[in-house]
């Protein structure tokens, strides 16, 4: 008996009495301790605020965050649509679970086993269908309707691993002057900087002439105003690019995971690409800050080439225009065409079927030129590609 009034103490004094503050007050002291931490970003912060103030006017701010009952909360989620709810839920529900580490113990019944709509599960794409969407992203372009600056985006998501918001909110200033690099500010996981390869700074750089208001925006909203919404390039995804090649099912974030997830197919340094991907805290910035830009460059240079190599898959021509360097067009030669390409003497005499069926696709790629039945000579843009080759 002594010792079961023993344990019913111990118990008793283990019990916390609820704190009187009414919710008003645990609002105010959560946002105040999420400023403290320094682990959300301000936009983050207004985010919390404006949710939780939207809270405030339904249950009341006299209220205790302990009276608070577990159907009411599921019914104030339950009249946001299915585009809000979750982002209302991921805002009241560690609320409720902080009120109930700090003082008001029987909010915690108040938290609901609530899931929202299964999110869009992102998946890797393989090298086929990167280069289907590559190929639709260009039929798109063509359309009378498609817009030059979501057009532009999305080519930009294809051949960067940028969030999508990051690269909707682009602004001039975070482009390098010559282009290879962005150096982003307020990004999810603080200050970044973006290596940029060759084809993707043609775009940016694009972009940048054609820049214009106080924000400078490179993808500006509609009529000019603020920058492209994160909401329309996702539509335009799903409506122009996935769903009309069966791929209505992945969203637009798989580019970024895809294109991590083909440099790690090729064998690319884990820690550089965590840095190209911005997925690093703090302390893996520190520990990855030894490794050079110019070595992040050289990465992210070997995934854009694998990208368009997709494309070619599918497509005669290449997705953005402009010569290709020559070492690209060489890799891309038949070892007929390269040796034909590559022969010594300054003109070329075809023998057989084989050699003159190679000889007129070098012609038809600016390669060679005929001059007579059996003769062909390199053009400037075939003494390039020669001289890549090796051959004097």
């Amino acid at each position: 008996m002594e010792r079961i009034q023993k344990l019913a103490k111990e118990a008793a004094a283990l019990v916390v009495d609820e704190r009187p503050e009414p919710l008003c007050e645990a609002v105010d002291e959560y946002i105040e301790h999420s400023e403290t931490r320094g682990q959300n970003k301000p936009s983050t912060l207004d985010n919390k605020r404006y949710r939780l103030e939207q809270m405030l006017d339904v249950f009341g701010e006299d209220r205790s965050p302990s009276d608070i009952l577990e159907d009411e909360v599921l019914g104030y989620l339950g009249q946001f649509g299915p585009g809000s709810v979750h982002a209302v839920a991921t805002v009241v529900v560690p609320f409720l679970r902080w009120c109930a580490r700090n003082g008001w113990p029987s909010a915690a019944d108040a938290v609901p086993e609530f899931r929202t709509k299964a999110r869009q599960r992102v998946r890797f794409l393989t090298d086929e269908e990167y280069g289907l969407c590559l190929h639709r992203l260009r039929e798109y372009a063509r359309q009378p309707r498609a817009r030059a600056g979501t057009v532009d985006a999305l080519q930009l998501l294809a051949l960067v691993p940028l969030r999508p918001g990051e690269a909707a909110t682009l602004r001039a200033p975070e482009v390098s002057a010559c282009g290879r690099y962005l150096y982003l500010t307020d990004t999810k996981t603080g200050n970044r900087v973006v290596p940029i390869s060759t084809a993707a700074s043609g775009i940016l750089k694009r972009r940048r002439t054609q820049a214009t208001g106080e924000r400078e925006y490179l993808f500006p909203g509609r009529q000019g105003r603020g920058h492209l919404l994160v909401s329309s390039l996702s539509h335009a995804w799903r409506d122009k690019i996935a769903k009309p090649i069966g791929l209505g099912s992945v969203c637009l974030y798989a580019l970024r995971a895809s294109h991590c997830s083909m440099a790690l197919r090729r064998g690319k340094d884990l820690e550089k690409l965590r840095r190209i991907l911005g997925h690093s805290t703090h302390h893996m910035t520190a520990r990855y800050g030894h490794l050079a830009d110019h070595e992040l460059l050289k990465t992210q240079e070997f995934v854009e080439r694998e990208i368009l190599a997709c494309a070619r898959m599918q497509l005669p021509l290449p997705l953005l225009s402009g010569e290709q360097h020559p070492m690209r067009i060489l890799e891309s030669l038949t070892d007929m065409q390269r040796h034909l390409l590559c022969a010594p003497g300054r003109e070329l005499i075809i023998k057989g079927p084989g050699q003159a069926q190679a000889a007129r696709a070098l012609v038809r790629q600016g390669l060679l030129e005929h001059v007579e039945p059996t003769k062909f000579t390199r053009t400037e843009k075939g003494l390039r590609v020669r001289a890549v080759g090796g051959s004097p």
